[in-house]
């Protein structure tokens, strides 16, 4: 069980913390207590720069804030999940072709992966059944036009990738034609025990909401059973250094975080949870807590980021790109999937051209 230390010597600030983190251990359903740390000597052993802090295992994570309960869910939530959180590894890859040049790239973006990680590929056609006169409940392909697929798969796997330098010359890879609709057999692969995530290529040239409403991605990323990474044209693989977690403190965060924690450790990342809040007079005002991992002395794991803006999308647009952010990652659910991707107060209006890899994960994968 964590241990939770409150290092203050009785400020108004110290006594607020304590009640907002009760507050979110509660809202978390985690029944843990809070030891007062007030002697002088013990708080200078801490080497803290200044009053409240919190420790976690004796390490300092919080210090000379009071986050609301609704950050400090996020902060707890990330820092009590312990490195071994589980979710998002990466065994298999499944990699969806058209024969596309984006979808050329999003498979050397998904090999490029691979190597990194040690996983497998397994790169998927879809081959839409046709329906057959005889019955047309009953969906037959028509065997030239398979042929020609396997022709095109094939050339397709053979094809020189560029991964940018990763070595990918022991990433397996395996390659298969499916007969079906399109949406419900990656539906299907996304179910099975040995796909840990679906890699699509998503064009640059549209906005993000042109692309994901009512598109292929945009159905697989909401229906799939695992996570989707949805690959711009001309992106190229070149690690996770910075991920930006786009979140609205929905309830089911808490679920997600700690999974894309996991996933930013395992890539040597660090991991920005960003809300943005729509404020009609504000440019651009960011508030930002460093949160301190447990396990680590010196560099913040984790930045928890409040933007208060005028467009929610040009907000996150603009942290992302001021901070290099190699992936940006959203969790959503999907009864609400287009609400908790675009957040309550954006509508199907706005315009986000987007140029770095989304990922999009579900509280219920």
């Amino acid at each position: 069980m964590a241990r939770l230390e409150l290092l203050d010597v009785g400020s108004s600030k110290g006594k607020a913390l304590k009640a907002n983190v009760e507050q979110a251990l509660r809202e978390l359903g985690l029944d843990l207590p809070i030891a007062e740390v007030k002697d002088i000597g013990q708080l200078l052993a801490y080497g803290i720069s200044g009053i409240p802090a919190l420790a976690v295992d004796g390490r300092v994570v919080l210090q000379q804030s009071a986050p609301s309960t609704r950050e400090l869910k996020v902060v707890l939530s990330m820092l009590l999940s312990g490195p071994q959180a589980s979710g998002l590894h990466l065994s298999t890859i499944v990699a969806p072709t058209d024969f596309s040049e984006t979808a050329s790239n999003a498979l050397a973006y998904a090999k490029s992966m691979a190597a990194v990680q040690g996983a497998g590929l397994n790169i998927v056609h879809v081959h839409p059944a046709q329906v057959g006169a005889a019955n047309p409940f009953v969906m037959q392909p028509i065997e030239d036009e398979l042929y020609i697929k396997e022709q095109e798969l094939e050339s397709f796997f053979g094809r020189p990738i560029h991964t940018n330098g990763f070595d990918s010359s022991q990433v397996p890879m395996r390659k298969e034609i499916i007969v079906g609709p399109v949406i419900e057999e990656l539906r299907r692969l996304s179910k099975l025990p040995d796909t840990d995530m679906i890699v699509m290529g998503a064009t640059g040239k549209s906005s993000l909401l042109n692309r994901l409403f009512g598109s292929v991605s945009s159905e697989v990323a909401r229906l799939s059973s695992c996570p989707v990474l949805l690959v711009p044209e001309g992106a190229r693989f070149r690690g996770f250094r910075n991920i930006v977690f786009a979140g609205n403190f929905e309830p089911h965060e808490h679920i997600v975080l700690p999974r894309a924690l996991e996933f930013a450790r395992r890539f040597g990342s660090m991991l920005h949870y960003v809300h943005i809040s729509a404020h009609p007079d504000e440019t651009y005002r960011v508030h930002k807590i460093p949160l301190y991992p447990v396990d680590a002395e010196k560099q913040p794991a984790a930045d928890i980021v409040t933007i208060e803006c005028s467009d929610i999308l040009e907000g996150l647009n603009r942290y992302a790109s001021e901070h290099r952010a190699d992936l940006i990652a959203m969790s959503t659910t999907r009864r609400s999937f287009t609400e908790s991707l675009f957040h309550r107060s954006v509508t199907r209006q706005a315009v986000f051209q987007i140029h770095t890899p989304l990922l999009i994960m579900h509280s219920d994968d």
